[in-house]
């Protein structure tokens, strides 16, 4: 009797196994989401110190900080692109704004020689730096190739 209970558990074992096998080769050839950013940030975050830009590198595994001036004309004029694409990737990405009329160290810290500017940072490092006005679409390749680069598509 004992020894039939045992193969009946064997059986129950071998069918377990394979379940578990199966699931296993289910899930593991399914691409991991990486958590790109711990924190929900509006689009165009208005930031008004370096501090700020430290603790959203901490939070954001890609982050973008626009640097612009208040009477800048090709600030304003990107300013509609910068929000636009941070539309459209939010949540993969943190998409910030330093205006350096009431920073200016930090713009120098990163050293923005012009207006508007964006880095892109990367794991908390600064990865790529966008000089000036530059037109949607260019903008976009950018920002979906930085994206790619770092898992967070």
């Amino acid at each position: 009797m004992q020894g039939r209970t045992w193969c009946v558990n064997m059986e129950i074992d071998e069918d377990i196994s394979a379940i578990l096998d199966k699931l296993a080769r289910k899930y593991s050839s399914r691409p991991i989401a990486r958590l790109c950013c711990s924190i929900e940030l509006p689009i165009g975050y208005e930031i008004r110190s370096g501090r700020e830009i430290e603790e959203l590198r901490r939070n954001c595994r890609v982050l973008f900080v626009n640097f612009y001036s208040t009477h800048c004309p090709y600030c304003k004029i990107f300013h509609k692109v910068f929000i636009d694409v941070g539309r459209k990737y939010m949540g993969r990405a943190g998409f910030i704004r330093l205006n350096i009329d009431y920073d200016i160290e930090t713009a120098w810290k990163y050293n923005i020689m012009s207006t508007p500017s964006t880095i892109a940072f990367v794991d908390g490092k600064p990865a790529t730096l966008i000089p000036g006005y530059i037109p949607h679409e260019t903008f976009e390749m950018i920002v979906r190739r930085i994206l790619s680069e770092a898992g967070c598509t």
